[in-house]
This record gives C-alpha cells, structure tokens and sequence, in this order.
C-alpha cells in the first residue's frame, strides 16, 4: 500500500502542484468552443484539407466540411501530437519539428475514427514502468516506484483531459507494465515485481482522481507487456503473413538461441576486421592515442578494446565509417564490407554501453556469462 510504504504519502501527493489537464492549442477548444457541425473551408487547418483532399477529391473544397468522425479524428491527432515535451517527445529530424508525414496522418486517422464513430475513447498502447534498475548511483539501489512515476501518471490523465475537450469520451490509455518482460534482466523477484506493480496501480488512482475530480474516473489500465509480446511474436503472425507451423513458446526461444550465436559469431568476426584496419590506421584515426603508444608501448589489449577502456571506441568507429563513405566512390568491394561491419559494431556497442551505464556490474557479468555459454 502506498500509506505502508512512506509516512504521509497521499498528503505529499496532494500538495504537489500539478498543471491541470492539457487544453488543444487549436481553435476552436483554444476559445472553449467545441467543433460545430460544419466548418469552412477557410477555416479548416491545411493538414486537414490536404487529408479531405486525397480522400475525396479536389470537390470538397467547394463546400462546407461536415464534421464526420474523420474530422474529429483529424483534431484528435492534432492535439496528441503537439506540445513538444508535454504531450510527445521533443526535437525531431524533420523539418520543421514534426514526425507526422501524409501518410502517417491517413493511418491513425482510419484507425481513431473506427472508435469515434462507436463513440467509444480512442484507445492508445504503450509500454513502460518496471522495477527500478539496480545501479545505485541511478536508484540508491531503491528498486520501487517513486515521485517521478505519480508525475508521469499525472502527465499521461492531464492528456487524457485535454483530448476529451476535443471528443467526449476522449481516449484510454493502455500501459503495458514492464516488471515481468525484464525479470531476468533485472534479476527482479516475484515479490518486487508485484510490490511495483501494486504502487503504481495506486498511484496511478490518486492520479486520476486529481485530474479527473472523480474516484470512478480512471481511463488509465497497467496490463502484463509480457502477454502482450508473447500474444504478438507468439500467438499470432502479422497481418498477411502465414507462419509455416505454429510457433510455441520453446521454439521461439531456440530460434531466439539461434540468433543469438549468430550475432555473436558475427560480432567476433566484425571485432576482428575492424580491429586490423585500426591497427593499420592508428595514426590517423586515433592520433592521441598513437603518441600515448609511443610514450607507454603497444597496449596489452587489441587497439579495439584498448578503445573501449579508454571511452574512445565510438568516436573512433564513427569517424572510420564517416572516412568511408566520403571516398565510397574509390572504395571496392572491401571497404564495402568494413563500413557495414563498422555499422554493426556501432549500433551492438552503443546498446552495450547503455547496459554497463544503467545495470550494476554484477548484473553486467551474469549476463555475460550466459551470453557466452549459449
């Protein structure tokens, strides 16, 4: 229980202050109106007459917009992809600082307006909230929810708030609880993984409760991530797609052993390529180090690992794969390879250094042993 687990829990949740629930930044909610049943095309967002458009043909734009649930839908998907850092994940690489494309807009259009004209919330999956990772200096070695979780409930119903000015019944919102998918990563017990999910549980009611004003008001469900991954790579293949026979738990998990060897024999593999052309190329790639060589001798480890202890292995293969592929012209077949290999052994060691950062290092060797021993 919350009350159990730090003194005076509901009072201090109760005096943080909270934004409030998020308000569109479109018209007409921006006024407090709600959308009309017709609007003109004058006043139509151009994201949305470019959608009317490709859907109906240039004869829309001759007349009113009645407001169907594709339009309502339209709103929706405005207001769920705005506000940078509230509502979606800041920054982005695209022009202009949206993620959404044409195409991107039709999808989840169709698919939001399915529920609308139901009149049912439009549902909305995602996945997070486990144990605590065990690296003290991230967690104080405290594996269980804190502050930071009720906020993003708080942040997650204000949401929720803000998308039923828009549409009634608004949207709900699934989250799949991650305890039990990273049990063995997290070495985490039975007992942890349900003490977690019996906090956030509550949590997330108190939560409800101060934005929605109601007790019986919670649009937010935690289910089991691990159902749902085991329903998805398991229980059924991919719309259009036929599997050969039907793929149980214990096969999956040797094909899972399977391609584990693989990447590992090709990790070796890309290790060792990669390394000679350091080796070959110390002088250029990596000069600091090549008058620190000359000062201490060859490194015991290979230049490759010598590298990694030092925190200058990533720079390195991204300055190396960067080299290539401005000469890609010059290059032959070989140097066609090394940039793939440099690719790979970028993108293995970056998520690698991620591990070592955010697990403890006893966490670090177990994992490597049973990597080692498949």
């Amino acid at each position: 229980m919350i009350e159990n687990t730090v003194p005076n829990t509901r009072q201090a949740l109760a005096d943080i202050e909270v934004p409030g629930p998020y308000m569109p930044l479109s018209e007409p909610f921006k006024s407090g109106r709600s959308l009309p049943e017709k609007i003109s095309w004058a006043q139509a967002p151009n994201g949305l007459k470019t959608y009317l458009v490709n859907r109906y043909g240039e004869g829309i734009s001759a007349r009113n917009i009645d407001v169907t649930p594709e339009v309502t839908a339209y709103y929706l998907l405005d207001y769920l992809s705005g506000r940078p850092g509230q509502i979606r994940r800041g920054g982005s690489n695209r022009k202009g600082g949206s993620y959404r494309t044409q195409e991107y807009d039709e999808v989840l259009i169709d698919r939001m307006s399915e529920s609308i004209k139901d009149g049912s919330p439009v549902p909305i999956l995602i996945s997070s909230f486990s144990p605590k990772l065990r690296n003290e200096s991230i967690t104080g070695g405290n594996l269980m929810p804190d502050m930071a979780n009720y906020l993003a409930f708080i942040n997650l119903h204000s949401i929720i708030a803000g998308s039923r000015k828009i549409y009634k019944p608004g949207t709900e919102i699934n989250v799949g609880y991650e305890g039990r998918l990273y049990r063995a990563l997290g070495r985490y017990s039975d007992r942890t993984i349900e003490s977690t999910l019996n906090i956030l549980n509550q949590l997330n009611s108190t939560a409800a409760e101060r934005i929605h004003n109601s007790p019986n008001d919670n649009p937010i469900k935690l289910i089991d991530a691990a159902d749902l991954v085991k329903e998805c790579l398991i229980d059924h293949s991919l719309p259009g797609e036929e599997l050969p026979q039907m793929l149980t738990e214990n096969k999956f998990v040797k094909r899972l052993r399977v391609d584990t060897r693989d990447v590992k024999t090709r990790y070796e593999t890309a290790k060792e390529e990669v390394n000679r052309y350091i080796e070959s190329h110390v002088e250029e790639n990596v000069p600091e180090l090549e008058r620190r060589k000359k000062i201490q001798g060859e490194p015991e480890s290979s230049w490759y690992d010598f590298l990694r202890d030092h925190d200058a292995l990533l720079p390195v293969l991204s300055s190396t794969l960067k080299t290539i592929n401005a000469n890609q012209g010059n290059s032959g077949v070989v140097y066609n390879h090394l940039a793939e290999q440099l690719d790979f052994l970028g993108q293995l060691e970056s998520w690698m250094l991620f591990y070592r950062g955010t697990m403890s290092t006893d966490m670090i060797s177990i994992l490597v042993v049973k990597i080692t021993a498949v």
